[in-house]
Formats: structure tokens, C-alpha cells, sequence
């Protein structure tokens, strides 16, 4: 039998565990949600939300192919967390508390 998993940060829209990272609401249109493991993401940063870089993106890509989950609130957000795990889109996410999950990730990826 598989442990369960830790849960270390948990909001509407992202949680982390010690598994990895879910992203709720992630595909589109059927709202399904997205988890990446640990071991996936080769670098995440942070990177700020202006007009053409998905600060008025609601869901979808942006002009930088970076995904963005469904979040109704990222037009009042100034900062999205950018993660790579190797393919043509990157993920971009906003969760509520960005600096808890930004120290939650770096933790579990290292530097």
C-alpha cells in the first residue's frame, strides 16, 4: 500500500504534498485537474504578470507559451510562479500565498 501523501500548502486553485504539485481547474474546458511530481519540474521561477505577459490571461497560453490554470483573481495579481518540466509549455501558476508556495518548491527541487 502506496503512504499517503503530506500535505504541505493547500488553496482553491494549487496544492503542494509531499508528491508534488496539483493544479486545480488545469485543462481546458473540462476543468480537470493537473499534479506534477517533484522529480518532473527542471526550474521554476518567478517571473511578474503585465498586460502581455498573462496578467489578463484568465485561462489558457500566453504569447510566452506559458498555461495558465483557470483563476479568476490573476488580472489583481502582480506575480506568477513560471515551472519547466521540459516540454513546449511551460506552467504558469498563481496561488493565493506565491511566497509560501515559491519556498515550498525551491525546497523540494533545490536551487
Amino acid at each position: 500500500m502506496k503512504p499517503k501523501s503530506k500535505s504541505l500548502y493547500d488553496d482553491t486553485l494549487i496544492a503542494c504534498s509531499s508528491d508534488g504539485i496539483l493544479i486545480r481547474n488545469f485543462y481546458f474546458p473540462s476543468r480537470r485537474s493537473r499534479k506534477i511530481a517533484w522529480t518532473e519540474i527542471r526550474s521554476a521561477r518567478r517571473s511578474p504578470l503585465r498586460a502581455l505577459s498573462g496578467k489578463w490571461r484568465i485561462w489558457g497560453t500566453d504569447l510566452r507559451r506559458i498555461w495558465y490554470h483557470l483563476d479568476f483573481a490573476r488580472p489583481l495579481k502582480k506575480e506568477a510562479i513560471v515551472i519547466d518540466v521540459g516540454g513546449l509549455m511551460k506552467f504558469g501558476i498563481t496561488p493565493k500565498d506565491l511566497e509560501k508556495v515559491f519556498s515550498i518548491i525551491k525546497q523540494r527541487i533545490g536551487p
